[in-house]
């Protein structure tokens, strides 16, 4: 005789003991590289987005948390067929494949991003250990989303922010320029500027940098979308 009450009970219990398995090897792994990410994130304006990620990835989580109990029951259900462990081998190889990407970037100049790119990959793989291909499936987003974690390369930002930056200004100058505003543009060291010329007194310069060109809002907007 079953209990539904007992049974989802045991279900929740089993849940809960696999996912702190999977977050508790994961942190052990990784929790120098996430503190480093975290120290970053503190200083650096343009990685300030990262420290909302944790945030949404737990609701992420948390709104699978009944297709997760479906999982495990279906797991249960079928624990009695014989086992074929094809599901361990391809966790074991998505597992190696983390593990040689983050050994590959400890020797690279840019380490912190490709262990970040390698966290994916591990926790997936110990999913398909810890749980089956079922439970994957069904956290196949939350996990691609963790990719976010991943900091921009600088050069990227600087070229990037740079094309923003010519591309907001120019736009600007063009339309100050069509509703008879006396505008000008110029560039100082790589950076556009604005010039307002005034009829009295010294002219108004509104420098476009890379903060001003929208690049660490549109990080944000894209996470959040």
């Amino acid at each position: 005789m079953k209990i539904p009450g007992l049974h989802l009970t045991s279900s929740t219990i089993a849940l809960s003991i696999k996912a702190f398995a999977v977050l508790l090897a994961t942190i052990t792994i990784f929790h120098q590289d996430l503190t480093m990410l975290a120290n970053e994130a503190l200083k650096n304006e343009f990685m300030s987005y990262i420290l909302v990620i944790p945030f949404l990835l737990t609701y992420l989580f948390y709104r699978k948390r009944k297709m997760l109990r479906a999982t495990i029951s279906f797991e249960t259900t079928n624990a009695t067929r014989k086992p074929t462990y094809a599901h361990e081998i391809v966790g074991a190889l998505l597992c190696l494949i983390a593990f040689l990407l983050y050994w590959h970037g400890s020797y690279t100049f840019h380490p912190l991003e490709y262990h970040m790119v390698s966290l994916p990959l591990f926790t997936a793989g110990l999913i398909i250990i810890i749980f089956n291909t079922k439970t994957l499936k069904v956290l196949v987003f939350p996990i691609v989303f963790i990719l976010f974690l991943t900091p921009p390369p600088l050069e990227i930002i600087y070229a990037t922010g740079t094309t923003l930056s010519t591309i907001s200004s120019e736009a600007a100058y063009n339309f100050l320029k069509a509703i008879g505003l006396p505008v000008s543009l110029a560039y100082e060291y790589g950076t556009p500027v604005i010039i307002l010329q005034k009829t009295e007194g010294l002219p108004l310069t509104f420098a476009v940098d890379i903060a001003c060109a929208g690049m660490y809002s549109l990080i944000g907007f894209t996470i959040f979308a």
